[in-house]
């Protein structure tokens, strides 16, 4: 599938300010149990809003994740979560990792258990009994034992978190109950470990001042619309734009325009602003841009929450820019 064409668009939704470093998309839980299909969305759910309680990182809402994966089903044939495929979902999604949860029922060995059953009948006395009714009929007592096949049942749930990079796993939990009404008092130790890997990687790195210098591109998807990004970094101070947007029916519009830029070390923020860009985009017409910076190890790439248009209190996507000269 091209991204750049993609007809398909997915925001990641973020909060006002500054977005958190590190954002994720939490896909349905699956199952091959049939008769526990109708409890996924519930659990996924209540899973989604416990990892949604930490500050360290944004959940992508449920409608552009189904919508993310319905576009690859679409289009491919293979297990969707192949390692290809989890790279195309969260450049989609503009998500650093994939949770994933699966649901099955486990049940112990078989265990044989001899019970004893005892039962009580009564006989006729015979003669006796047609002469002196009920109090002559005798009481027999018989005693037999069964084997009975016992086997305890539980629902497990494991969650996993893949990494978007890597396709690799980065932290994985489970969790066992024996019945439904369970599940609220453990989602907290389910997501725990997951909710523990974000905080060791939500932590902003380093930034190099001088890294900025030259040429980076960014596409960013809204709508069907696909937006390019192509910032020059000229000095200390000033950066040139130019965007080149690509609409459903791939017709090419663009604007470009310069501005100042500055990174603040000590609140690890980048901004950016260009008052007017001149071109045919209709939808951005200035930039102001405030996001805090995640640059890649090599410093070849980073990521920047960046807003989706210039319209006010717009919301933004998980941009990365990729160093090209």
């Amino acid at each position: 599938m091209n991204l750049r064409k993609s007809v398909f668009a997915a925001l990641a939704a973020v909060s006002m300010g500054i977005a958190s470093a590190q954002t994720v998309a939490i896909l349905d839980f699956d199952t091959e149990d049939k008769q526990y299909a109708d409890r996924m969305p519930i659990l996924t759910d209540t899973f989604r809003a416990e990892m949604s309680n930490s500050a360290s990182l944004t959940v992508v809402d449920r409608k552009n994740t189904n919508a993310a994966l319905a576009e690859i089903a679409r289009s491919q044939t293979s297990d969707y979560m192949s390692q290809d495929n989890v790279k195309t979902l969260g450049k989609m999604l503009n998500v650093d990792y994939i949770v994933v949860g699966h649901v099955k029922e486990i049940a112990d060995d078989p265990e044989i258990i001899t019970r004893e059953y005892t039962s009580v009948t009564q006989k006729s006395g015979g003669i006796s009994g047609m002469l002196f009714g009920d109090s002559a009929k005798k009481t027999q007592t018989t005693t037999e034992t069964r084997d009975v096949v016992t086997q305890n049942k539980l629902i497990q749930i494991v969650v996993q978190m893949i990494d978007v990079e890597t396709s690799g796993t980065m932290a994985s939990s489970h969790k066992e109950i024996k019945k439904w009404s369970e599940y609220n008092s453990v989602v907290k130790d389910l997501a725990k470990p997951l909710l523990s890997s974000f905080s060791g990687v939500g932590k902003i790195k380093k930034v190099n001042e001088g890294m900025f210098n030259g040429i980076w591109e960014c596409e960013l998807y809204q709508n069907g619309i696909t937006d390019i990004y192509t910032l020059e970094f000229v000095d200390d101070t000033t950066v040139k734009v130019e965007i080149e947007s690509i609409d459903r029916r791939g017709k090419s519009t663009k604007s470009k325009g310069q501005g100042r830029w500055r990174y603040n070390a000590q609140e690890k923020v980048f901004v950016l602003t260009v008052n007017r860009l001149t071109g045919d985009v209709a939808h951005i017409t200035r930039l102001s841009w405030k996001s805090m910076i995640d640059p890649a190890k090599n410093e070849k790439s980073f990521k920047m929450s960046v807003p989706v248009s210039s319209a006010q209190n717009a919301k933004q996507v998980r941009g990365e820019f990729y160093r090209t000269e």
